[in-house]
């Protein structure tokens, strides 16, 4: 457990791209017959139930509805950044080509924007202000 790993999954599923990619190839595999894997709905629960719960909490905590929003948007991207950081150490070590850089942070900031505005507006929804 090397701190770069212990980063990546304290910050990494709060942007992660894996959740779409299990979702469906998931829902795929059941419709197509597969046994049903209770290790892959875990997991698939965990990917919403995670963010979910962080936004009911901004939102609950929050004073007024910018507060709330803010800091759930400002939590998606701190993460974005430190799962960026820890990317671009990785691919930068190996001496990946700049596209493949550029890429990457394209996708996770536009993760962050998604997840931020996403399950901000959850927040934002449940704060004590009306």
């Amino acid at each position: 457990s090397t701190p770069s790993n212990i980063l990546l999954l304290i910050f990494g599923p709060i942007v992660s791209l894996q959740f779409p990619a299990i979702l469906i190839s998931q829902v795929g595999y059941w419709i197509g017959g597969m046994p049903f894997e209770v290790g892959a709905l875990i997991l698939f629960i965990g990917f919403i139930i995670a963010p979910l719960v962080a936004a009911i909490l901004s939102g609950r905590f929050g004073e007024n509805k910018i507060e709330a929003f803010g800091g759930w948007f400002a939590a998606v991207m701190i993460s974005a950044l430190v799962v960026i950081i820890w990317f671009l150490i990785d691919l930068i070590g190996i001496g990946a080509p700049i596209e493949t850089i550029f890429s990457l942070v394209l996708t996770y900031i536009g993760i962050g924007l998604i997840y931020g505005f996403g399950y901000g507006c959850i927040s934002l929804l449940l704060t004590k202000e009306i």
